[in-house]
């Protein structure tokens, strides 16, 4: 049967992968199926530079010992894509420090620009589940201050917090407090368009990485 089609409640998923459970072989093919499609939609041409196997295999085993932490604020398959998305974003940018192929902070200004004169920007690495995307465009364009927006925007796009902090003329301490802030805005903003905290985990939530 089709994973994707499958009803399967998120008390279902959560037992079944239980390593004591019988079903845990079946429910693993079936979330790493359902994993692999969410990310080739996401990713779509920049999948030819990841392996998705090794990308599906780590995110499970990132589900599976996070498992007691899921809250159950959101469906369950949608907290375990936001994972998925996040493992593969995370190998993207490491990808893109080793081969110096960083998008140049004048591009990340002149992003953050556009996003604050009309709200439409191009979503790239931005995560997509089920609708997440869009809203968190919204709460970019429209929650942050410009500042926060040139902050937030060269955090996704992979820039060292060093050159952040330099090219905004402050020290990373503060920038670190400027990123929290603006993670907050962002996290109150979707979750007021009925997003739970369990489908934030990992992009609005987490602490930036020193």
């Amino acid at each position: 049967m089709d994973p994707t089609r499958r009803s399967r409640s998120d008390a279902e998923w959560l037992a079944g992968l239980d390593l004591e459970s019988q079903d845990h072989p079946d429910v693993c093919q079936d979330l790493a199926v359902l994993l692999g499609r969410s990310l080739r939609r996401v990713l779509g041409d920049r999948l030819r530079t990841l392996d998705l196997d090794d990308v599906v295999q780590d995110s499970l085993l990132q589900i599976l010992r996070s498992r007691d932490h899921f809250r159950g604020d959101s469906r369950f398959t949608t907290w375990a894509t936001a994972i998925a998305l996040r493992v593969a974003f995370t190998e993207l940018r490491r990808r893109k420090v080793r081969e110096g192929r960083m998008v140049p902070f004048d591009a990340v200004l002149a992003e953050a620009a556009a996003w604050g004169r009309d709200g439409s920007p191009e979503p790239a690495e931005i995560v997509e589940s089920h609708g997440l995307v869009e809203a968190l465009q919204q709460a970019i364009a429209s929650s942050l201050t410009e500042r926060q927006r040139v902050a937030i925007l060269a955090e996704l796009r992979g820039l060292p917090t060093v050159e952040i902090a330099t090219r905004l003329g402050t020290n990373q301490n503060a920038l670190y407090k400027l990123i929290h802030d603006a993670r907050k805005k962002l996290r109150l903003a979707l979750e007021r368009r009925g997003f739970g905290a369990d489908a934030l985990h990992g992009f609005v939530a987490e602490a930036p990485s020193r």
